[in-house]
Protein backbone atom coordinates (compact mmCIF):
# COMPACT_ATOMS: atom_id res chain seq x y z
CA UNK A 1 0.00 0.00 0.00
CA UNK A 2 1.28 3.57 0.14
CA UNK A 3 -0.17 6.82 0.76
CA UNK A 4 -0.52 10.65 -0.48
CA UNK A 5 -0.16 13.60 1.75
CA UNK A 6 -0.55 17.49 1.27
CA UNK A 7 1.10 19.97 3.76
CA UNK A 8 0.60 23.12 3.52
CA UNK A 9 -2.49 25.77 2.56
CA UNK A 10 -1.07 27.81 -0.30
CA UNK A 11 1.29 27.77 -3.03
CA UNK A 12 3.76 29.38 -1.32
CA UNK A 13 4.01 27.05 1.87
CA UNK A 14 2.23 23.57 1.03
CA UNK A 15 4.28 20.27 -0.17
CA UNK A 16 2.69 17.09 -1.53
CA UNK A 17 4.50 13.74 -0.87
CA UNK A 18 3.98 10.48 -1.72
CA UNK A 19 5.23 6.96 -0.59
CA UNK A 20 6.02 3.67 -2.16
CA UNK A 21 3.23 3.03 -4.95
CA UNK A 22 1.31 6.34 -5.10
CA UNK A 23 4.05 8.21 -5.42
CA UNK A 24 5.81 5.66 -7.97
CA UNK A 25 2.37 5.56 -10.02
CA UNK A 26 2.13 9.37 -10.10
CA UNK A 27 -0.65 10.00 -7.59
CA UNK A 28 0.84 12.62 -5.65
CA UNK A 29 2.24 14.19 -9.17
CA UNK A 30 -0.98 14.09 -10.39
CA UNK A 31 -2.94 15.61 -8.46
CA UNK A 32 -1.22 19.23 -8.96
CA UNK A 33 -1.03 18.87 -12.95
CA UNK A 34 -4.67 17.92 -13.14
CA UNK A 35 -7.43 19.73 -11.73
CA UNK A 36 -10.54 18.34 -10.12
CA UNK A 37 -12.36 18.07 -12.86
CA UNK A 38 -10.39 15.85 -14.81
CA UNK A 39 -11.25 13.07 -12.19
CA UNK A 40 -15.12 14.05 -12.36
CA UNK A 41 -14.96 15.32 -8.92
CA UNK A 42 -16.14 18.86 -9.84
CA UNK A 43 -17.63 19.50 -6.24
CA UNK A 44 -13.73 19.65 -4.88
CA UNK A 45 -11.64 23.00 -5.39
CA UNK A 46 -8.75 23.14 -7.04
CA UNK A 47 -5.67 22.06 -4.89
CA UNK A 48 -2.69 25.07 -4.80
CA UNK A 49 0.12 24.50 -6.67
CA UNK A 50 2.49 23.26 -4.13
CA UNK A 51 6.42 24.51 -3.67
CA UNK A 52 7.54 20.95 -3.97
CA UNK A 53 6.32 17.04 -4.34
CA UNK A 54 8.35 15.16 -2.24
CA UNK A 55 8.20 10.96 -3.10
CA UNK A 56 9.66 8.42 -1.05
CA UNK A 57 10.63 4.97 -1.82
CA UNK A 58 9.63 5.09 -5.46
CA UNK A 59 11.00 4.40 -8.82
CA UNK A 60 12.76 8.28 -9.32
CA UNK A 61 16.20 7.31 -10.68
CA UNK A 62 16.83 4.28 -12.16
CA UNK A 63 20.57 4.63 -12.35
CA UNK A 64 20.59 5.46 -8.39
CA UNK A 65 18.25 2.76 -7.59
CA UNK A 66 20.69 -0.27 -9.11
CA UNK A 67 24.17 1.82 -7.75
CA UNK A 68 22.70 2.77 -5.14
CA UNK A 69 21.09 -0.34 -3.48
CA UNK A 70 22.83 -0.10 0.10
CA UNK A 71 24.54 -3.55 2.47
CA UNK A 72 20.69 -3.86 3.38
CA UNK A 73 19.86 -5.08 -0.46
CA UNK A 74 23.30 -5.20 -2.37
CA UNK A 75 22.11 -9.43 -2.13
CA UNK A 76 19.60 -8.24 -4.59
CA UNK A 77 21.46 -6.57 -6.96
CA UNK A 78 20.51 -8.82 -10.15
CA UNK A 79 17.03 -9.17 -9.55
CA UNK A 80 17.17 -5.07 -9.81
CA UNK A 81 19.25 -5.06 -12.59
CA UNK A 82 17.07 -8.11 -14.39
CA UNK A 83 13.56 -6.12 -13.18
CA UNK A 84 15.22 -2.74 -14.40
CA UNK A 85 16.39 -4.60 -17.33
CA UNK A 86 13.00 -5.89 -18.50
CA UNK A 87 11.13 -2.16 -17.90
CA UNK A 88 13.16 -0.24 -19.52
CA UNK A 89 15.46 -2.30 -21.67
CA UNK A 90 19.33 -3.30 -21.41
CA UNK A 91 20.55 -0.26 -22.53
CA UNK A 92 21.39 1.89 -19.07
CA UNK A 93 22.67 4.78 -20.95
CA UNK A 94 18.90 5.30 -21.74
CA UNK A 95 17.39 4.74 -18.17
CA UNK A 96 17.50 8.91 -16.98
CA UNK A 97 15.08 9.20 -19.86
CA UNK A 98 12.61 6.94 -17.71
CA UNK A 99 13.64 8.75 -14.68
CA UNK A 100 11.82 11.76 -12.63
CA UNK A 101 14.96 12.96 -10.84
CA UNK A 102 16.71 13.15 -13.86
CA UNK A 103 13.83 15.23 -15.95
CA UNK A 104 14.89 19.31 -16.16
CA UNK A 105 13.11 20.58 -13.52
CA UNK A 106 11.91 24.08 -15.80
CA UNK A 107 9.79 21.64 -18.12
CA UNK A 108 7.96 19.91 -14.90
CA UNK A 109 7.41 23.44 -13.56
CA UNK A 110 5.80 24.61 -17.03
CA UNK A 111 3.58 21.08 -17.14
CA UNK A 112 2.40 22.01 -13.25
CA UNK A 113 1.17 25.56 -14.68
CA UNK A 114 -0.43 24.64 -17.76
CA UNK A 115 -1.23 20.97 -17.84
CA UNK A 116 -0.56 18.75 -20.36
CA UNK A 117 -3.17 16.01 -20.66
CA UNK A 118 -6.72 16.60 -22.65
CA UNK A 119 -9.72 17.17 -20.83
CA UNK A 120 -12.37 14.37 -22.62
CA UNK A 121 -16.24 14.80 -22.28
CA UNK A 122 -18.84 12.82 -23.33
CA UNK A 123 -22.02 13.90 -25.50
CA UNK A 124 -24.99 10.99 -25.89
CA UNK A 125 -26.84 10.99 -28.94
CA UNK A 126 -29.40 9.10 -30.85
CA UNK A 127 -27.26 7.46 -32.76
CA UNK A 128 -24.03 6.61 -29.97
CA UNK A 129 -22.36 9.54 -28.41
CA UNK A 130 -19.50 12.00 -29.70
CA UNK A 131 -16.66 12.22 -26.86
CA UNK A 132 -13.88 15.17 -27.60
CA UNK A 133 -10.48 15.48 -26.26
CA UNK A 134 -9.52 19.07 -25.68
CA UNK A 135 -6.13 20.44 -25.22
CA UNK A 136 -4.13 23.65 -24.78
CA UNK A 137 -1.86 24.39 -28.26
CA UNK A 138 1.17 24.94 -28.44
CA UNK A 139 0.25 28.31 -29.69
CA UNK A 140 -2.21 30.65 -28.84
CA UNK A 141 -3.00 28.74 -25.91
CA UNK A 142 -5.03 31.55 -23.57
CA UNK A 143 -7.36 32.22 -26.82
CA UNK A 144 -7.45 28.85 -28.34
CA UNK A 145 -8.11 25.05 -27.92
CA UNK A 146 -6.86 22.38 -30.09
CA UNK A 147 -9.89 19.81 -29.81
CA UNK A 148 -10.35 16.42 -31.22
CA UNK A 149 -13.98 14.91 -32.00
CA UNK A 150 -14.71 10.91 -32.09
CA UNK A 151 -18.06 9.57 -32.72
CA UNK A 152 -19.43 6.37 -31.98
CA UNK A 153 -22.19 5.42 -34.18
CA UNK A 154 -24.06 1.92 -32.82
CA UNK A 155 -23.62 -0.66 -33.36
CA UNK A 156 -19.99 -1.21 -34.04
CA UNK A 157 -18.83 2.43 -36.10
CA UNK A 158 -15.99 4.66 -34.63
CA UNK A 159 -14.92 7.87 -37.02
CA UNK A 160 -11.63 8.99 -35.59
CA UNK A 161 -10.63 12.55 -35.86
CA UNK A 162 -9.43 13.19 -39.32
CA UNK A 163 -5.68 14.27 -40.14
CA UNK A 164 -4.38 16.58 -42.96
CA UNK A 165 -4.76 13.55 -45.86
CA UNK A 166 -7.65 11.57 -45.14
CA UNK A 167 -10.47 10.36 -43.12
CA UNK A 168 -10.40 7.45 -40.62
CA UNK A 169 -12.97 4.87 -39.36
CA UNK A 170 -12.77 1.03 -37.70
CA UNK A 171 -15.29 -0.98 -37.37
CA UNK A 172 -15.65 -3.93 -34.98
CA UNK A 173 -18.41 -6.56 -36.69
CA UNK A 174 -19.07 -9.28 -33.93
CA UNK A 175 -19.22 -12.16 -36.02
CA UNK A 176 -20.38 -14.05 -32.82
CA UNK A 177 -19.59 -14.80 -29.47
CA UNK A 178 -16.15 -15.13 -29.46
CA UNK A 179 -14.99 -13.61 -32.87
CA UNK A 180 -14.74 -10.02 -34.22
CA UNK A 181 -14.18 -8.59 -37.74
CA UNK A 182 -11.92 -5.82 -37.72
CA UNK A 183 -11.80 -3.50 -40.28
CA UNK A 184 -9.49 -0.66 -40.52
CA UNK A 185 -10.63 2.11 -43.24
CA UNK A 186 -9.41 5.22 -44.50
CA UNK A 187 -11.07 7.90 -47.60
CA UNK A 188 -11.05 11.10 -48.22
CA UNK A 189 -14.04 13.09 -50.40
CA UNK A 190 -11.09 15.59 -51.42
CA UNK A 191 -9.69 15.98 -55.26
CA UNK A 192 -6.66 16.45 -53.01
CA UNK A 193 -6.27 14.11 -50.01
CA UNK A 194 -6.27 9.98 -49.43
CA UNK A 195 -3.82 7.72 -49.42
CA UNK A 196 -2.64 4.92 -52.02
CA UNK A 197 -4.26 1.46 -51.42
CA UNK A 198 -0.64 -0.67 -50.75
CA UNK A 199 1.12 3.19 -49.20
CA UNK A 200 -2.68 2.43 -46.55
CA UNK A 201 -1.75 -1.52 -46.02
CA UNK A 202 2.01 -1.28 -45.58
CA UNK A 203 1.37 1.79 -42.83
CA UNK A 204 -1.30 -1.08 -41.19
CA UNK A 205 1.37 -3.85 -41.71
CA UNK A 206 -1.36 -5.22 -43.88
CA UNK A 207 0.71 -6.46 -47.39
CA UNK A 208 -0.97 -9.71 -48.72
CA UNK A 209 2.01 -12.01 -49.25
CA UNK A 210 3.93 -10.28 -46.89
CA UNK A 211 2.08 -9.30 -43.68
CA UNK A 212 -0.95 -11.62 -44.71
CA UNK A 213 -0.97 -14.46 -46.19
CA UNK A 214 -2.51 -15.94 -49.14
CA UNK A 215 -6.11 -16.21 -46.99
CA UNK A 216 -5.52 -12.65 -45.54
CA UNK A 217 -4.79 -13.95 -42.17
CA UNK A 218 -2.28 -12.10 -40.56
CA UNK A 219 1.49 -13.65 -39.85
CA UNK A 220 1.47 -12.14 -37.05
CA UNK A 221 -0.49 -13.79 -33.94
CA UNK A 222 -1.29 -14.43 -30.84
CA UNK A 223 0.62 -18.36 -31.06
CA UNK A 224 3.97 -16.36 -32.44
CA UNK A 225 3.99 -13.64 -30.16
CA UNK A 226 3.23 -10.95 -32.97
CA UNK A 227 6.60 -11.55 -33.56
CA UNK A 228 7.65 -8.45 -31.59
CA UNK A 229 10.47 -7.06 -31.68
CA UNK A 230 12.11 -6.41 -28.50
CA UNK A 231 15.32 -5.10 -30.02
CA UNK A 232 13.48 -2.83 -31.98
CA UNK A 233 12.03 -1.72 -28.38
CA UNK A 234 15.49 -1.18 -26.73
CA UNK A 235 16.23 1.19 -29.82
CA UNK A 236 12.89 3.39 -29.27
CA UNK A 237 9.88 1.31 -31.30
CA UNK A 238 7.26 1.99 -28.24
CA UNK A 239 5.65 -1.73 -29.23
CA UNK A 240 8.15 -3.77 -31.27
CA UNK A 241 5.42 -4.63 -33.79
CA UNK A 242 4.44 -3.62 -37.26
CA UNK A 243 1.38 -1.66 -37.97
CA UNK A 244 -1.20 -0.06 -35.48
CA UNK A 245 -3.97 -3.08 -36.18
CA UNK A 246 -1.57 -5.57 -35.08
CA UNK A 247 -1.24 -3.45 -31.61
CA UNK A 248 -4.86 -3.02 -31.25
CA UNK A 249 -5.44 -6.87 -32.48
CA UNK A 250 -2.60 -7.88 -29.90
CA UNK A 251 -4.25 -5.81 -26.67
CA UNK A 252 -7.58 -7.43 -27.79
CA UNK A 253 -6.65 -11.30 -28.33
CA UNK A 254 -4.27 -11.84 -25.43
CA UNK A 255 -7.33 -10.86 -23.32
CA UNK A 256 -9.39 -13.75 -23.82
CA UNK A 257 -11.85 -14.31 -25.75
CA UNK A 258 -14.32 -12.73 -23.01
CA UNK A 259 -12.58 -10.80 -20.72
CA UNK A 260 -13.64 -10.71 -16.77
CA UNK A 261 -13.73 -7.10 -16.35
CA UNK A 262 -15.49 -7.57 -12.87
CA UNK A 263 -11.72 -6.49 -11.50
CA UNK A 264 -11.19 -3.11 -13.46
CA UNK A 265 -10.48 0.18 -12.37
CA UNK A 266 -11.69 2.43 -15.17
CA UNK A 267 -10.28 6.30 -14.09
CA UNK A 268 -11.45 9.78 -16.12
CA UNK A 269 -9.79 8.58 -19.44
CA UNK A 270 -12.07 6.18 -19.67
CA UNK A 271 -15.22 7.99 -20.31
CA UNK A 272 -15.98 6.59 -23.65
CA UNK A 273 -15.33 2.64 -22.44
CA UNK A 274 -17.98 3.55 -19.52
CA UNK A 275 -20.65 5.36 -22.37
CA UNK A 276 -20.07 2.61 -24.69
CA UNK A 277 -20.99 -0.29 -22.16
CA UNK A 278 -23.62 1.51 -20.91
CA UNK A 279 -25.10 1.56 -24.25
CA UNK A 280 -24.49 -1.81 -24.99
CA UNK A 281 -26.21 -3.20 -21.54
CA UNK A 282 -29.62 -0.90 -22.35
CA UNK A 283 -29.58 -2.47 -25.91
CA UNK A 284 -29.31 -5.71 -24.22
CA UNK A 285 -32.57 -4.65 -21.99
CA UNK A 286 -33.91 -2.85 -24.69
CA UNK A 287 -33.93 -6.52 -26.83
CA UNK A 288 -35.15 -8.84 -24.08
CA UNK A 289 -37.97 -6.38 -23.36
CA UNK A 290 -38.56 -6.83 -27.13
CA UNK A 291 -37.75 -2.61 -27.52
CA UNK A 292 -36.50 -1.23 -30.23
CA UNK A 293 -32.72 -1.54 -30.32
CA UNK A 294 -30.25 1.49 -31.05
CA UNK A 295 -28.54 0.83 -34.64
CA UNK A 296 -31.08 -1.29 -35.76
CA UNK A 297 -33.10 -0.81 -38.44
CA UNK A 298 -35.96 1.71 -37.89
CA UNK A 299 -33.73 3.47 -35.88
CA UNK A 300 -30.68 4.72 -38.23
CA UNK A 301 -29.02 7.87 -37.97
CA UNK A 302 -28.52 9.64 -41.66
CA UNK A 303 -24.50 8.24 -42.04
CA UNK A 304 -23.96 10.93 -44.34
CA UNK A 305 -24.15 14.19 -42.17
CA UNK A 306 -22.06 12.34 -39.58
CA UNK A 307 -18.42 13.40 -39.28
CA UNK A 308 -15.51 13.56 -36.60
CA UNK A 309 -13.53 16.78 -36.25
CA UNK A 310 -9.96 17.98 -35.34
CA UNK A 311 -8.25 21.50 -35.20
CA UNK A 312 -7.88 24.59 -33.26
CA UNK A 313 -10.74 26.63 -32.90
CA UNK A 314 -11.12 29.78 -30.48
CA UNK A 315 -11.15 29.12 -26.76
CA UNK A 316 -14.81 28.69 -25.20
CA UNK A 317 -16.23 27.16 -28.67
CA UNK A 318 -18.94 24.52 -28.04
CA UNK A 319 -17.44 21.53 -28.97
CA UNK A 320 -20.60 19.64 -29.30
CA UNK A 321 -21.22 21.59 -32.94
CA UNK A 322 -17.79 20.37 -34.70
CA UNK A 323 -18.40 18.47 -37.39
CA UNK A 324 -22.24 17.93 -36.18
CA UNK A 325 -25.16 18.73 -38.57
CA UNK A 326 -24.93 22.20 -40.41
CA UNK A 327 -27.44 23.94 -37.97
CA UNK A 328 -24.67 23.06 -35.32
CA UNK A 329 -27.65 21.10 -33.38
CA UNK A 330 -27.02 17.43 -32.33
CA UNK A 331 -28.03 14.84 -34.98
CA UNK A 332 -31.48 13.75 -34.43
CA UNK A 333 -32.63 9.85 -35.51
CA UNK A 334 -33.95 9.64 -38.86
CA UNK A 335 -36.70 6.52 -38.93
CA UNK A 336 -35.68 4.54 -42.20
CA UNK A 337 -37.17 1.43 -43.94
CA UNK A 338 -35.89 -1.61 -42.50
CA UNK A 339 -33.09 -3.64 -44.32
Amino acid sequence: MGASHTYGTSSSTSFASGYSWTSRNGIAFQATLQPPWHYERDYLPDAPCPAAILGLNGLYDLPALANGLGASHEHLRDDYETFLSHAFGADKGRWPAASPACFDPAEIAERVREGKAPRLVVQPTEFGFRYAAIRRPIKDAATRDYIRVTLFVAPFTVLIPPNNQYNLSILNIPVDDTHTMFYFIAWSDRDDGGIDQDAWRTFCGALPGVDLDAHFRHRRNRDNGYLQDRLAMQAGDFTGMRGIPVQDLAMWETMGAIADRSAERLGASDVAIVEFRKLMVDAVRRHANGEPVIGAPGRRPPYVTLQSFEGIVPKGSDWTTLGAAANGSVLATETMPNG
